[in-house]
């Protein structure tokens, strides 16, 4: 990927690759400090264009210089059908039985109901497999949502050309899939993606009540309302996690929350990760 923000990454498949910073063959520099990542895992929001990623992997790159990064993409068929994520469970694998004096914590990254599917899939897949997580602490950016046909159609139809009549035909055409699809769960009672997100993150037989998290969202968010994100930020209370943030924006677009401020979406985040590693 030669792209301004994405050079250096190296493709395990088609949509994960993966970055090291220049000399750390994948583990922490020593003279890096204590109370910053040695792994940052980006899960990136439905059909994102790679110069929109690259602002989040640039700005990783800049707060925390001599972290990895893992970038898990996400498109139509794997939102539907699943992602191969073996190549990212057989890093996270590697990486955690790595030395544990250059081994540093692991930041979990999460844009909007693609990022969050995807990052659950993860969650299941390494939970399966020696039935623990290697996140340290969470980032829920923009997400997650709510069961809302239209605003999932929304998202869904931004991924299609902008041309004459394509756009707006296939979003009638999405949203009548997704409407056989909701009739479809309602009969048979099978369980739709976003309930199942929304319950797998609040579930504490999968993630500790004692990983930290914080929510970044806007309230001008369309694709995803921000009372559905502060919702699942009240109930992570309620059940009992220890340290939730919520950092709310006012005038941003769906993940697009560093556009409106850049310097406070990325101390909110340097913040919440360096205080988190802290009181590990």
């Amino acid at each position: 990927m030669s792209q301004y923000g994405m050079d250096g990454f190296v493709q395990l498949s088609k949509i994960i690759s993966l970055y090291h910073p220049p000399d750390t063959n994948g583990h922490a520099l020593a003279s890096s400090p204590d109370n910053t990542p040695g792994l940052i895992i980006i899960c990136s929001w439905f059909a994102a264009a790679t110069k929109h990623v690259a602002k989040y992997t640039t700005g990783y790159r800049q707060v925390f210089p001599t972290a990895s990064i893992l970038l898990i993409q996400t498109s139509l068929l794997e939102t539907l059908f699943g992602s191969d994520l073996s190549p990212a469970c057989d890093f996270l694998d590697s990486y955690m039985k790595g030395d544990p004096d250059t081994t540093r914590p692991v930041l979990l990254h999460m844009f909007s109901n693609g990022g969050a599917n995807t990052a659950s899939w993860l969650a299941t897949r390494l939970t399966k497999a020696d039935g623990r997580l290697p996140f340290d602490t969470l980032v829920f950016d923009s997400c997650p949502g709510a069961k809302d046909i239209v605003a999932i159609t929304r998202a869904m139809s931004f991924s299609l050309p902008n041309q004459y009549l394509l756009r707006p035909i296939g979003f009638y055409v999405i949203f009548a899939a997704g409407l056989v699809y909701k009739l479809f769960n309602d009969a048979t009672g099978h369980e739709d993606p976003i309930t199942r997100i929304r319950r797998d993150f609040n579930d504490t037989r999968v993630f500790s009540r004692y990983t930290p998290r914080l929510y970044l969202y806007s309230k001008k968010d369309i694709l995803v309302k921000f009372q559905d994100v502060h919702d699942h930020a009240e109930d992570a209370r309620a059940k009992g996690y220890a340290t939730v943030h919520e950092e709310v924006f006012l005038k941003a677009p769906h993940c697009a929350l560093v556009n409106e401020d850049e310097a406070r979406y990325w101390n909110a985040v340097r913040e919440h990760i360096t205080g988190s590693i802290c009181k590990a």
